[in-house]
């Protein structure tokens, strides 16, 4: 009996180093394990920051594009103003042209025949000087 223990003590000795060297080999398997989820949860982290980072761009950048589209339609209608009262000028100024030339016309016409009055009346101004310069006729005898 002494030996049947012994050997029952053998094989239980046996059987816990080989439980000890299982759960050895299993803790160092769980740091393991342990490890990667650590690594795996900090890139994961990072991966969100850089997420969150690209959505406060996005976000930004989404702001910007919308403030360019305003001033672009500012813009746009700014032109459309220039254009129109540029446009409404140059009516307004071509009008003024015709006009002054239609006025021009009248002017120059008013002018040839004031010119052509004037003419006649100097020539008959000259031939009422020269009649009053003229001896008197004398009675014919």
């Amino acid at each position: 009996a002494k030996s049947e223990c012994q050997e029952l003590l053998s094989a239980q000795a046996s059987r816990d180093d080989r439980v000890g060297a299982a759960q050895l080999l299993l803790e160092r398997r769980a740091e393991h394990l342990q490890g990667q989820l650590d690594t795996a949860q900090a890139e994961a982290d990072m991966l969100r920051a850089g997420r969150d980072e690209l959505q406060t761009q996005l976000q930004a950048t989404a702001a910007e594009l919308d403030r360019l589209r305003r001033a672009e339609e500012l813009w746009e209608q700014d032109c459309r103003s220039a254009i129109e009262t540029t446009q409404g000028r140059e009516a307004m100024l071509e009008a003024e042209v015709t006009r002054l030339h239609g006025a021009a016309a009248e002017a120059e016409t008013r002018a040839n025949i004031a010119m052509e009055e004037s003419e006649k009346y100097r020539k008959e101004a000259d031939m009422a000087v020269a009649e009053a310069r003229a001896p008197p006729a004398r009675p014919e005898e």
